[in-house]
């Protein structure tokens, strides 16, 4: 075999790395969803060294800029009159979820962001957008036609949908929010939002500005 012949293995080596029991309940509490510890690992690596593409937050002064990447997710919603798929896109969440379970215990940029706002969680919005949907087994058609013709049936898929991605991206359950009317009354969602603290920023934005334009 020739000295100058690349060698690539069938699997990435793997290695060993030894952790207290303190920092392996640390990276526990900021997994999202199901990660492995290493993709916690690389995760954090990447938003440290900058490479990381979802939500970042930045202090500048005594601001802290946000710059949201957004991200997209398809829901199957029933309610009483039929049967949705649902395409929203929103914003990626996840660097807030990572802020809310785990402040403290990681010295990347995006906490110290945190640290450096007084110890005051930076606010966030959702801005949940349907960009495509059908009915059943039907064709897509555009969110619009149904926003015409049934106002009410499409707010009440949004508030479905923000509610979904709200416990997705924070691994929270809201069961104030089951039926219609409890998805139209604001003080069920206030009571969601003290909570859980997400942001009231998100509260008034993503939901009573949309209540109010259903009741005006």
């Amino acid at each position: 075999m020739s000295k100058n012949t690349i060698k690539v293995s069938s699997k990435e080596k793997a290695t060993s790395i030894r952790l207290t029991e303190r920092t392996k309940r640390m990276l526990d509490s900021i997994a999202i969803g199901k990660e492995t510890h290493e993709q916690i690992v690389s995760r954090l690596i990447n938003i440290c060294i900058g490479t990381d593409p979802s939500t970042s937050i930045s202090p500048k002064g005594n601001v802290i800029i946000t710059k949201y990447e957004k991200a997209n997710k398809t829901i199957s919603i029933e309610t009483g009159k039929n049967t949705y798929s649902v395409v929203c896109t929103y914003n990626d969440l996840s660097i807030f979820s990572t802020i809310r379970n785990g402040i403290g215990t990681i010295p990347h940029k995006q906490l110290m962001a945190y640290i450096s706002n007084n110890g005051v969680a930076p606010e966030w919005e959702a801005d949940v957008e349907i960009v495509n949907m059908r009915k059943a087994n039907g064709n897509w058609e555009q969110p619009s036609h149904l926003m015409n013709k049934d106002k009410k049936e499409y707010l009440l898929l949004y508030l479905v949908s923000l509610k979904h991605i709200l416990e997705d991206s924070f691994h929270i359950s809201i069961p104030e929010l089951t039926s219609e009317d409890d998805y139209f009354d604001l003080g069920n969602w206030e009571k969601a939002y003290k909570r859980y603290g997400l942001s009231m920023e998100s509260f008034h934005s993503d939901v009573e500005k949309k209540l109010r334009v259903k009741n005006s």
